[in-house]
């Protein structure tokens, strides 16, 4: 069967696209274009995202999709699948390097393009490094299926990409080892980290109160609030590339309004934009958030903090979110393109039992057990192991 043609995909196939997934996840594929048929047209037609197939006999055996934000020039693989009498022939390998090839060389060329990679086998974390994809994080029990999931980011970086970084900034101590180990995976230079008292200097002493927060379930209002926001530029955080907000949680007068993005089959949320203001602590927002979303049972909350936000960052730790990846170069801004930590919180017991790490991912594991114990345990827990 080595007569597998790979090319991207054109309008007129989704029809093929969609019997492959339903062959493989019968049915139960999360995103909603590969089961209608309508939305997988509209994309193909548009060019929006780029789809590569592997083909036999002129038929669709293999598909996996690259999502592009062209503004930043980024893209995020996901959703490979092969049919199980084609599978052995390295179709995924080849798929990828396909669009890694094609994106680059597009008029606008796409300069990072990441993954997560599942752990319940090693084989996708090698085949990534295989491809010239770097290690840079892990987010344990992202997901839950039959069982929870952990999951690894996996970044390729373009040489143009990583020479446009901005670091003219000073890096949180807490994210130290992190960064430590994702510099030698990407081989990065040495960023100055801040003093602990120079957080303190930074501080201010902010006296507002958090008003009442309600949470409003009404997908089409909500991302309708948000690109409003956006387009007057009253968003200032607002970058978490692929998710659109379903969920917003605000004040009654609307001057708190966090907008989140909520997967509701396995109960996982992602913070894609806030607006306060700047008189309320970050930290008082995100404790009440994730207060009122585990009273509606969700279990993950994920959010995006850049790098050289120094306070932010702070009041996210503050908060017990939890420093999962770094992810240098990841938005493109004014010529630059900004380093990001991305950070979690859990409300259930992690559960590791059954995950598989190839190389540097059971550093990012190690580095992540030691920043939970250091930010979720009782301090006086911590000194006492220390004597």
């Amino acid at each position: 069967m080595s007569d597998i043609v790979i090319r991207r995909a054109i309008p007129g196939d989704e029809a093929e696209i969609a019997s492959v997934y339903h062959e493989i996840y019968g049915g139960s594929y999360p995103d909603p274009m590969m089961s209608n048929l309508k939305l997988l047209h509209q994309n193909l037609a548009k060019g929006q995202d780029y789809f590569v197939v592997g083909t036999h006999n002129n038929v669709i055996v293999a598909c996996m999709l690259y999502k592009v934000e062209k503004h930043h020039q980024l893209a995020k693989a996901s959703g490979a699948v092969v049919k199980t009498a084609f599978r052995g022939q390295d179709l995924t390998q080849k798929m990828m390097h396909f669009g890694l090839q094609s994106l680059q060389e597009e008029g606008n060329p796409v300069s990072v393009v990441y993954a997560t990679t599942r752990t319940v086998t090693t084989a996708p974390q090698k085949l990534t490094s295989q491809l010239g994809f770097k290690k840079l994080g892990i987010f344990p029990n992202v997901h839950k299926t039959e069982d929870y999931e952990t999951h690894c980011l996996t970044c390729f970086f373009s040489k143009d990409a990583l020479s446009h970084r901005y670091t003219d900034f000073r890096l949180h101590p807490a994210i130290r080892e992190l960064f430590g180990i994702v510099q030698e995976e990407v081989n990065l230079p040495d960023l100055k980290i801040a003093e602990e008292n120079e957080i303190e200097r930074r501080l201010t002493n902010r006296s507002q109160e958090l008003p009442v927060l309600e949470f409003i379930d009404a997908s089409s209002f909500v991302l309708h609030r948000f690109e409003s926001l956006k387009e007057h530029g009253q968003l200032p955080i607002s970058f978490f590339p692929f998710h659109r907000p379903n969920t917003l949680i605000t004040s009654p007068d609307q001057s708190v309004e966090v907008f989140l993005s909520i997967e509701k089959s396995d109960q996982h949320c992602v913070i894609v934009g806030i607006k306060k203001p700047r008189e309320i602590y970050h930290s008082l927002v995100y404790e009440k958030v994730c207060t009122i979303l585990r009273a509606r049972g969700i279990r993950y909350v994920e959010t995006l903090v850049r790098a050289d936000k120094l306070l932010t960052l702070n009041e996210t730790l503050k908060a017990r979110f939890i420093p999962c990846a770094y992810f240098p170069a990841f938005q493109l801004y004014k010529g630059y393109r900004l380093d990001f930590v991305i950070l979690s919180r859990t409300f259930e017991m992690l559960d590791l039992h059954s995950i598989k790490l190839e190389g540097t991912n059971r550093k990012y594991l190690q580095q992540y057990y030691n920043s939970w114990r250091t930010l979720c345990l009782d301090p006086i827990l911590l000194n006492q192991d220390r004597d």
